[in-house]
């Protein structure tokens, strides 16, 4: 069955000229609608909805998003400015989600919508908790998420009851809100990361630690911060716990696994195995576990 989508008149030479060009472009926001048709047939009865990105083809983006739209779709921002979205690299350099959520909130004006996108159910329940009460004061600890029908693991958020200077050059001696207590390296960070050059000119600056508002982070300066499940990560890799960036890189290279032969073992995405290459996401115990296994295969 053929149908007329549009009717032109005109001059044959013009016509022919802007024929191929407006066939490609018809056919390319066709094809945009039907996909995302098919995406909201499928969710059809559900609550979900189907949003498309602000990523678009250079100098398409209205009629990009008007055919998801004709598609059964919703449109998102069309620019950075239209709302404030956290994604999973602005949560591994804030520390974690709440320093994330907290530090966009300090920013965003009253009218700016602040979204979150996560990668597991804990990230979500802490955002849950967050959103609940974002003072912290009122839920020391995550459980089920009534509002998402979903059953959650209960966690404590690493919270820093006290902190100071250590004696060694570059550590901290941390009190946990658990009542566990660590001594924490921070080189690594502070060598690594520019915004911390201060604290290596200064030691006497670096004793003046203290502990940030509601225990999720330290400060030194208005400009200088770490976020508590930072410094939660390395106590716990420094202790043993679980395993450094570092070692996991190590391991995958003495095996000689390509980032797809490490993501088959480990039964991970190739892009987790990255992340824990990087640091950016914090190993699990079973990741580290099965990283010795394997070694000893």
């Amino acid at each position: 069955m053929l149908l007329a989508v549009a009717r032109i008149s005109g001059p044959a030479r013009p016509v022919l000229a802007a024929e191929r060009t407006a066939l490609n472009l018809l056919c390319r926001l066709s094809g945009v609608a039907t996909a995302t048709r098919s995406l909201a047939d499928a969710i059809e009865g559900h609550k979900a909805k189907i949003v498309c990105t602000r990523k678009t083809t250079p100098g398409l983006r209205i009629l990009e998003k008007e055919a998801v739209r004709l598609g059964g779709g919703a449109n998102h921002r069309f620019g950075l400015d239209d709302a404030m979205l956290i994604k999973d690299n602005h949560i591994a350099l804030a520390g974690g989600v709440r320093p994330a959520l907290e530090r966009a909130k300090r920013h965003a004006g009253h009218l700016v919508k602040i979204e979150l996108e996560v990668d597991t159910l804990d990230q979500l329940a802490e955002a849950l908790a967050w959103a609940k009460d974002p003072s912290g004061m009122a839920r020391p600890e995550m459980g089920g998420a009534q509002r998402t029908g979903l059953t959650m693991p209960k966690k404590v958020l690493p919270r820093i009851a006290a902190v100071s200077a250590g004696k060694e050059l570059l550590t901290l001696n941390i009190r946990w809100s658990s009542g566990e207590e660590s001594r924490v390296d921070v080189s690594g960070l502070i060598e690594t990361f520019r915004v911390y050059e201060p604290l290596r000119r200064s030691p006497e600056l670096f004793r003046q630690v203290r502990l940030g508002e509601y225990g999720t982070d330290i400060v030194w300066t208005d400009e200088i911060d770490m976020a508590a499940e930072t410094l939660w990560r390395l106590a716990q890799e420094q202790s043993g716990a679980t395993m450094s960036p570092d070692a996991f890189r190590h391991w995958r290279e003495r095996k000689a696994y390509t980032l797809d032969t490490a993501a088959r073992a480990l039964g991970v995405s190739r892009r987790m195995v990255a992340y824990y290459e990087q640091g950016a996401k914090p190993i699990p115990r079973v990741v580290a576990l099965a990283v010795r296994a394997l070694e000893l295969a």
